[in-house]
C-alpha cells in the first residue's frame, strides 16, 4: 500500500481525513497479537506511515487534543499532544480512571502491545509526540544509549580522552560493565605505584629513624637511616645539643628541662657582663 499522508497542513486534523484513511488502516496488521520489536526494518517503517489521523480505533476526545506540528530534520509531521503532561514531558491520557502516557496508548491502539522489558523511542526528539510513525519499541539499555543523557554521550565514544581508540586488544571491561582503556590503565598504574613507592620509602625511614630515637641512638650518625652510600661520604657535621622535653634525649639521659634552661640562662647572663 503505498504511503497517504493527508497531515499536510498545521493546526487541529480535519475530520474528512479521518473518516477516508481510518477505516483502511484496520486491515494494515495481521492481527491485534502482532508484536513489533526494534529496530524496525524499511517495511515496518513504511506501515506505520500508512496509519493517518482520526483513526476510529481511538475515542474522538484523543484526537481533539493533537495538533499536527512540522519540525526540522524531523521526517513527516509529528501529532503533538496538547493536553496535560507529566514531568519528563511526556503526553499523559486517562483510560478507564487510570493515568496513561499518550504515546504508549496510541501505539498500543492503532499498532500493538509492547513487549515487555521494552519501552517506546521516540525518534523525532519530541517527547509530546504521538504517532506511531515516530515510535519504535526498544529495550531500556538501547533507549538510554540513544538519548543525550552522561551515559548515553560515553557509550557513543569511539575513543578515550587521550585519543586511544576503545575496541580490540586496548579494550578492557570492567566487572561492572563499563568500557576502559588498557593503555590508559597501564600507564595510571606505573604512575601510581610511582607515589606508592616514595610514600613508602619516605614511611620507612621515618619509623627506623622514631626507633632508633626509641632506643637512645643517634639517627643522624648512621648512614643506614639515610639509605644513601653518597650522604655517608660526607663529612659530618657537629650539631648543637637538643633539648627535648618529656623524652629521651639522644645521648639517653634523662634531663631536667627546668634545671637545663636555668643553666643557659646563667651561662648567657655571665658572658653578657
Amino acid at each position: 500500500m503505498p504511503p497517504n499522508n493527508k497531515d499536510t497542513g498545521g493546526g487541529r486534523p480535519s475530520a474528512d481525513s479521518g473518516e477516508s484513511g481510518g477505516v483502511r488502516q484496520l486491515d494494515l496488521w495481521i492481527s491485534d497479537e502482532t508484536v513489533m520489536r526494534g529496530p524496525l526494518n524499511n517495511e515496518d517503517r513504511r506501515r506505520l506511515f500508512d496509519i493517518e489521523l482520526l483513526d476510529p480505533r481511538l475515542p474522538v476526545r484523543f484526537w481533539a487534543k493533537i495538533y499536527v506540528v512540522q519540525y526540522t530534520g524531523v521526517e513527516g509531521q509529528c501529532w503533538e499532544w496538547r493536553a496535560a503532561r507529566n514531568r519528563g514531558g511526556y503526553g499523559q491520557t486517562n483510560r478507564r480512571s487510570q493515568p496513561r502516557e499518550a504515546h504508549r496508548r496510541s501505539w498500543e491502539a492503532l499498532v500493538g502491545p509492547v513487549p515487555d522489558g521494552y519501552q517506546l523511542d521516540h525518534l523525532c526528539r519530541n517527547r509530546a509526540c504521538v504517532r506511531p510513525a515516530h515510535l519504535e519499541p526498544v529495550t531500556r539499555r538501547e533507549n538510554v544509549r540513544r538519548g543525550i543523557s552522561p551515559p548515553a554521550l560515553n557509550a557513543r565514544k569511539t575513543h578515550c580522552k587521550q585519543g586511544h581508540r576503545l575496541s580490540g586488544a586496548n579494550l578492557s571491561i570492567t566487572s561492572s560493565g563499563n568500557r576502559e582503556c588498557k593503555m590508559c590503565r597501564r600507564k595510571w598504574n606505573r604512575r601510581n605505584m610511582r607515589r606508592y613507592r616514595a610514600r613508602k620509602l619516605i614511611e620507612d625511614r621515618r619509623r627506623r629513624r622514631r626507633a632508633m630515637v626509641t632506643r637512645g641512638a643517634n639517627p643522624r650518625s648512621s648512614s643506614e637511616s639515610d639509605g644513601q652510600d653518597a650522604c655517608s661520604k660526607r663529612p659530618k657535621l657537629v650539631q648543637a645539643p637538643v633539648v627535648r622535653i618529656g623524652v629521651f634525649d639522644w645521648s639517653g639521659e634523662r634531663m631536667s628541662v627546668r634545671i637545663e634552661l636555668c643553666r643557659r640562662i646563667r651561662e648567657k647572663r655571665h658572658s653578657d657582663r
